[in-house]
């Protein structure tokens, strides 16, 4: 059938049919000479190539637009197919285990690395859901009459083969696959047959369920003896603290001296302290200078209250000078 080329844009068809269209039209000029005349006949000619014209541009328009589309969607699809490529290559990596198979020591070390932990498990089944909806996406680019039978099958082969039932359990998660009814699978796959006995058998869940007492496995006996906290790291000091015995006891109960207790009042009565010796209770006073004496009428000086001595006691005292 006519087309044109995605990747050139030009109009391509078997020589067969352009042989037919060129004889077509040479018998149909033919016949309009031999019926209407030169004049006629060319005037005719002109006009049904001018029609013709028109209609050739418009459908080459239109199909260097839906070419322009499909070009689009093929390289989405082929971007995609490599992006899932890198990610199964990828350094330390066993999503390529769920593509290849290279023999039974490489497929027990396959199912060590994808059953590894929990996390292996979910990011393995991610990529096998990737990959399915790849190929959904690329069987019905297919079907629409492209060419990428190519890409499809190397798409399909894995998921026929599925060795760990990852494939199984993804159509199971996505379309609802019971081992009684897979119609996603029928439809993607020319030999559904494996997914179909992965779905009976439970591969996928066999897979898990032994390769989940790894996962949980209980310490050794070293780490079982460890003990659950840490001990403390032992610091080397110079200081010199006291030691316990050095310290006198202390109850609770006692109020601290000089405290008053629950009602206010010390219930202990403090210890009577010996009497100290008089020279020691009673220290001389210091002696005082004496002061001078007030000057008369002047305020703010202290009044004495002894009373004055007799006239006759301060005349003697004055004659014995």
């Amino acid at each position: 059938m006519p087309k044109i080329d995605s990747v050139t844009g030009i109009l391509t068809m078997p020589w067969w049919i352009a042989a037919v269209a060129a004889a077509c039209a040479l018998f149909f000029c033919i016949f309009l000479v031999m019926r209407n005349g030169i004049g006629r006949s060319l005037a005719g000619i002109a006009w049904f190539g001018v029609i013709a014209l028109a209609l050739g541009l418009g459908w080459n328009i239109q199909e260097r637009l839906a070419a322009g589309d499909r070009a689009a969607e093929r390289r989405a699809l082929d971007s995609r197919l490599a992006a899932l490529t890198l990610q199964a290559i990828a350094p330390n990596s066993a999503l390529a285990c769920l593509s290849t198979s290279a023999g039974d020591a490489v497929d027990a070390a396959c199912e060590k690395s994808l059953f590894a932990s929990p996390e292996a498990v979910a990011a393995a089944l991610a990529f096998a859901e990737a990959r399915l909806d790849l190929l959904t996406a690329a069987a019905d680019f297919a079907a629409r009459g492209n060419d990428y039978e190519h890409a499809v099958a190397t798409l399909r082969r894995p998921v026929e083969v599925d060795r760990f039932g990852f494939f199984a359990q993804a159509f199971a998660v996505r379309d609802n696959c019971t081992a009684e009814n897979c119609d996603a699978a029928e439809l993607l796959l020319q030999d559904p047959a494996r997914i179909l006995a992965n779905l009976k058998d439970g591969v996928f869940q066999g897979h898990v369920g032994r390769h989940a007492v790894a996962w949980g496995q209980p310490a050794g006996p070293a780490l079982a003896a460890a003990p659950s906290t840490p001990a403390a790291p032992v610091v080397a000091t110079t200081a010199d603290f006291p030691s316990a015995d050095s310290i006198p006891p202390i109850s609770i109960m006692n109020n601290e001296p000089g405290m008053p207790g629950q009602n206010g009042v010390d219930n202990k009565a403090p210890k009577a302290e010996p009497a100290k010796p008089a020279q020691q209770a009673r220290r001389p006073a210091a002696k005082r200078a004496p002061e001078p004496p007030a000057p008369a009428g002047q305020p703010g000086f202290p009044i004495p209250i002894a009373p004055a001595r007799p006239a006759a006691a301060n005349s003697g005292a004055a004659a014995t000078q």
